[in-house]
């Protein structure tokens, strides 16, 4: 069978179809013969099979789709047909782009690891450093706080014998108890309120970076 018998077979089984229908069916398979040349028309029409095979085809793809579709190269297809092939398409990743992330994230394991690393290591850092502040505050604090009382103790000891020297004593005790008190509310500030902001900062860092991707992957 030539292909203009197999186009004429199928136009006289498609008569029975609205002519803008047939017309676009037949154009179709005429664009398919076109396409694949010449030489290849034999075996378009093997992979085709018979023109009744087409037309009971063309016929369903319209009944099933109530005249909502159009012919694609996989043959006609209705709407819901043609949004399954889309998600398909979408869905389907080449083998060689998979390959080339396997490859990508091995590459850049140690650079991703070393980054990793050194983000942790700065947080480490800041965690310690933060704690030792406070740590150094509350000591600074409690050992004027001692002094200040060792010098309150020592001016009233001896304010009778020397005075001057008593009141001096006295008003270094309270200059260390009032730089105690200062070093004290830096701590409370420091814990009640830096440790705090710096704990919501690194949180929302980690939100930032990591949020995201799951977000997309979701």
């Amino acid at each position: 069978m030539s292909r203009w018998e197999f186009m004429r077979k199928l136009e006289e089984l498609l008569s029975d179809i609205s002519p803008s229908e047939r017309e676009e069916a037949l154009q179709y398979y005429n664009d398919y013969f076109n396409d694949a040349g010449r030489e290849n028309e034999q075996s378009v029409i093997e992979s085709l099979g018979s023109p009744e095979q087409v037309a009971k085809i063309v016929r369903e793809g319209l009944g099933d789709g109530q005249g909502q579709g159009e012919f694609t190269e996989n043959g006609f297809m209705n709407s819901e047909e043609q949004k399954n092939e889309v998600v398909e398409k979408k869905n389907d990743l080449p083998t060689w782009a998979i390959v080339l992330i396997v490859i990508a994230c091995v590459i850049c394991s140690p650079v991703i690891l070393g980054a990793a690393g050194s983000l942790l290591g700065v947080l480490v850092g800041i965690a310690a450093a933060i704690l030792g502040i406070i740590v150094g505050f509350g000591a600074t604090a409690i050992i004027l706080y001692i002094v200040a009382v060792a010098l309150v103790i020592a001016g009233f000891g001896c304010i009778i014998s020397a005075p001057l020297s008593g009141i001096g004593m006295i008003g270094g005790g309270c200059i260390c108890a009032a730089i105690g008190i200062l070093f004290m509310l830096l701590t409370v500030f420091i814990v009640g309120k830096c440790v705090p902001g710096i704990c919501q900062g690194i949180a929302y860092i980690f939100r930032s970076l990591f949020g995201k991707k799951k977000g997309a992957k979701a």
